[in-house]
């Protein structure tokens, strides 16, 4: 089917619409696309999809077409992967969301930055990680604490306060220089 409109076309839908593509669809667009949504966005991608749309409760209806394509999976998508989802833009890719925002990976997660890296966060911050962490710098490393810095390993704490103490705690401490050792300060004290 094949349809051309020179000028502008409006489809209006007061309940539902349905849509089931047995192969592959494109649109294409040469200006600007706009798409509003008042209630909730659901995107599957793979063919185990189908059978997740064909449950879903669409306006208080089931989605019958999902049910077609449902029961054509047998032939239309036998032995198919479940599928990728990919998204480029030549140039920003803005992502805001007025509450909360949730990133969840079954395996594994990879990023990749070609230039610089910013995060910016207002309140807390926490990496919880259950194996090893590592992290590493070609270049400079800076760690900045407004007020204090802890390190704990176990029984051992170095504390660094925004006021210059430092606290260092341990059942043994042991300080190596392959070359000099200086101590230096108003006062040293040796118990």
């Amino acid at each position: 089917m094949n349809t051309m409109v020179r000028n502008d076309m409006a489809s209006v839908v007061l309940n539902n619409r349905s849509s089931f593509t047995a192969k592959n669809t494109l649109d294409e667009v040469l200006g600007n696309a706009h798409v509003a949504v008042s209630g909730s966005v659901n995107v599957k991608v793979g063919s185990s999809s189908l059978a997740g749309l064909a449950s879903k409760q669409i306006g208080g209806s089931v989605n019958k077409v999902s049910q077609v394509g449902k029961s054509m999976e047998n032939y239309l998508f036998n032995g198919a992967q479940s599928g990728n989802y990919s998204i480029e833009a030549d140039k920003s890719i803005v992502v805001n969301s007025g509450a909360n925002y949730f990133q969840h990976t079954g395996k594994n997660f990879s990023k990749s930055v070609a230039h610089n890296n910013s995060e910016s966060i207002l309140g807390n911050s926490t990496v919880t990680v259950d194996k090893s962490i590592s992290s590493t710098a070609k270049e400079f490393y800076t760690i900045v604490a407004g007020k204090r810095h802890t390190i704990i390993c176990g029984g051992s704490k170095v504390i660094m306060n925004a006021d210059g103490s430092i606290q260092m705690t341990g059942t043994n401490i042991s300080i190596n220089a392959s070359s000099e050792l200086i101590l230096r300060g108003g006062k040293v004290k040796i118990n």
